[in-house]
């Protein structure tokens, strides 16, 4: 039976509040008044007023493994949910939403070169077969290198 890693994840925003805030700029003014004789001078600093919206966010993830079709009898290895507080500036929250979203890896060809007696990796190139041409040229090597693909497209989706 084939058997399958999979990757769950999924986020939840939830608005926490809404904060009005002075935001210092670079930029600086002098004011100079003169009055009987003296002068004093005030450095004005512009400050701009922000709106900024705490969310906080929920991270859940899931790494699990299935035989055959059975995702629903699937058994979890690890699995983990924290939350963070994030400071926006734009109320609008989509961006932090991830819907729940799976990503899977066939593991069948990998576990097929494993001696599971001694725990040992069995994979060779068979070199009777007509379409081997060199130790790079041939099936074997071709579906290491694409099972080696997979597994890289697979960690990029879920990083």
């Amino acid at each position: 039976k084939p058997l399958t890693l999979r990757f769950d994840v999924s986020t939840t925003p939830t608005f926490v509040k809404e904060v009005r805030v002075k935001v210092p700029m670079e930029y600086s003014y002098e004011q100079t008044e003169e009055t009987a004789g003296s002068k004093i001078t005030k450095v004005l600093k512009a400050v701009r007023r922000v709106t900024k919206f705490h969310y906080d966010v929920e991270l859940e993830w899931s790494l699990s493994i299935y035989s055959g079709t059975s995702v629903d009898e699937r058994t979890v290895l690890m699995s983990n949910k924290s939350s963070s507080v994030i400071v926006k500036q734009a109320k609008e929250s989509s961006r932090l939403r991830i819907s729940p979203r799976s990503y899977e890896l066939p593991l069948t060809w990998l576990l097929k070169q494993v001696n599971l007696d001694d725990m040992a990796s069995q994979f060779k190139v068979d070199t009777s077969r007509e379409s081997t041409k060199t130790p790079r040229r041939n099936d074997d090597v071709d579906m290491a290198i694409d099972f080696s693909r997979r597994l890289s497209s697979w960690i990029g989706q879920i990083q």
